[in-house]
């Protein structure tokens, strides 16, 4: 129950939104619920979903995305000492990656 109440909430609230960019912050990658967040991104057009659970930094756009339009960004950061592989001394990995983002009218950088 608690999910579908989620959902609900979530799509009647993307429904109302005149942003210019839809971004949607949640700490399960979409592709936990997949079929749910086509769904949404197909419903509401939305452009970008952030999320993480895994320490692992993951990023897919364009083709690479399951969600057609929808780009979807696994931070990989978190808290905790786990990491979903041996972190590279050099840091040039993509274990508990960090981003920033800038978002103006017309792009997401």
């Amino acid at each position: 129950r608690l999910r579908r109440d989620h959902l609900a909430w979530l799509g009647k609230h993307l429904s109302k939104s005149v942003a210019e960019w839809k971004v949607v912050v949640t700490h399960f990658p979409p592709t936990f619920l997949k079929e749910d967040w086509d769904f949404l991104c197909r419903k509401h057009g939305i452009d970008l979903i952030i999320s993480g659970h895994t320490h692992a930094q993951e990023i897919y756009h364009g083709d690479s995305s399951v969600f057609q339009n929808t780009t979807y960004i696994i931070s990989g950061g978190g808290g905790g000492i786990t990491s979903e592989a041996t972190p590279a001394a050099d840091g040039n990995d993509d274990q508990y990656g960090f981003f920033d983002l800038a978002l103006g009218r017309d792009e997401i950088i």
